[in-house]
């Protein structure tokens, strides 16, 4: 099949930022970015029965999702939708065991861990569709819920990598916000502009000299977060923001001092050490390592 270059409907700006996640946290992901894009079908599995695809009927206002009506149609076609179903089915059987007695596999886990699997395979249905969107060249950033498959993204022979987490943080509660709310919020591009600032955390620490201008810069994003939340009333829960970081994303903000510089500098030391807390919220950096 011939690529079919990106072409955004006439209801989408230049210079908008476009994410794409699955149904369940599209509220969440209202928030952080101008445009999600609405998948035509989505992968549903109820507990005990097997994966089948469905057309999406959830629910997202207009002014939010933006859709791609060219290469839609082609997504869940023959070999795609094959590995739509082939992706579902290989974590089923990670975590099926079979019944001496009565011959068929069963699930072999609690309903919660059973939830927790699901937003797995659901993280990995939105990387394999994202990168099927990015080869056909659509600037769609995909939002991942879980470091299981959010550390699958990096390329072939990348193993090291390094995990970045606010912890303790407010987290807006998607099931306490209705969305006239998030219509209301995103109107608003002062509080908008606020609550995003905190998305690029680590960059900004990373590039402070010392400890003290790392505690003002995120004390700084903190508080014009926590404003634009409480400004527009908005429910929270206490969570944590988490990023994985590479040497190519250090390299690029290491200027002048160079990667090395980074990692031996005392900064670094103290994120991962967790010496560094801002407002009861934490900061630290863990190594991880990535196949």
């Amino acid at each position: 099949m011939n690529k079919k270059s990106l072409k955004i409907d006439k209801n989408n700006d230049v210079g908008q930022t476009y994410g794409f996640c699955d149904p369940g946290h599209y509220k969440t992901a209202s928030l952080l970015f101008d445009k999600l894009w609405y998948a035509p079908k989505v992968i549903i599995e109820p507990f005990g029965y097997s994966p089948r695809i469905i057309e999406n009927d959830s629910y997202m206002p207009e002014s939010i999702k933006f859709r791609m009506p060219h290469l839609e149609a082609d997504i869940f076609r023959g070999s795609e939708a094959k590995r739509c179903m082939d992706l579902f089915l290989y974590y089923d059987h990670q975590y099926r065991r079979k019944n001496e007695k009565t011959g068929k596999y069963e699930w072999d886990m609690s309903l919660t861990e059973y939830e927790i699997l699901t937003e797995i395979k659901h993280d990995a249905f939105v990387r394999m569709v994202s990168e099927w969107l990015a080869d056909r060249g659509v600037p769609v950033v995909p939002l991942y819920w879980h470091e299981d498959i959010f550390g699958r993204i990096y390329e072939s022979g990348i193993s090291q990598a390094y995990k970045a987490v606010l912890e303790y943080v407010p987290i807006v509660d998607p099931r306490k916000i209705s969305w006239e709310q998030i219509l209301e919020f995103r109107k608003d591009k002062n509080a908008l502009g606020r609550y995003r600032k905190l998305r690029n955390w680590m960059s900004s620490v990373l590039i402070g000299e010392s400890i003290d201008e790392a505690v003002n810069i995120v004390g700084e994003k903190l508080d014009d977060y926590t404003w634009a939340i409480k400004k527009h009333g908005l429910e929270t829960k206490i969570g944590a923001i988490k990023a994985i970081i590479d040497s190519g994303y250090l390299k690029n903000l290491a200027i002048g001092s160079g990667v090395a510089g980074i990692l031996a500098g005392p900064l670094w030391a103290a994120l991962c050490a967790g010496a560094i807390t801002v407002s009861k919220v934490s900061m630290f950096i863990a190594e991880r390592s990535y196949i």
